[in-house]
């Protein structure tokens, strides 16, 4: 893909242009993350073919299901989006950690935690989701959590 950046004092804020033939996954992915910065606090989630504009404050849980990305609210509700993990790990913020290798939950959500005997965490979010911490990221969970 050709990428071209022109900087002139002519513009008094970004604007981005993308020409192409046909909308691919990867360009979907590159509208989605640059129009994060106009959006602040609310992120913008592809759900099929519609955009959906949702606070990042109110997703409690972004995990894989069977090779999709579901994003789930404090509602309970969830979207399926193309967006992979590691791009919601870059756009979602500090309130935001990997539980596990297909999972990422909001730290504020967090009802309660409680050990296992497998050696993981047990997490229950304020939406009645649950999940499993795993040990790879145990230690880093507690250390956001400062324990």
């Amino acid at each position: 893909m050709k990428v071209e950046v022109l900087i002139a004092p002519e513009y008094s804020e970004p604007v981005a242009e993308i020409k192409t033939n046909q909308l691919t996954s990867t360009i979907e992915k590159a509208v989605v993350l640059l129009e994060q910065e106009d959006f602040g606090e609310k992120l913008s989630i592809y759900q099929g073919k519609e955009i959906i504009l949702i606070e990042k404050s109110s997703i409690q849980l972004v995990r894989t299901e069977v090779g999709k990305v579901i994003v789930y609210d404090a509602e309970g509700k969830w979207y399926e989006t193309k967006t992979t993990l590691v791009d919601f790990e870059n756009l979602l913020g500090e309130n935001f950690i990997r539980i596990s290798k297909s999972t990422i939950v909001n730290l504020t959500a967090v009802q309660s935690v409680k050990a296992s005997f497998s050696g993981t965490l047990d997490i229950l979010l304020e939406n009645g989701q649950e999940d499993v911490i795993s040990r790879k990221y145990k230690a880093d969970f507690k250390k956001k959590l400062g324990v």
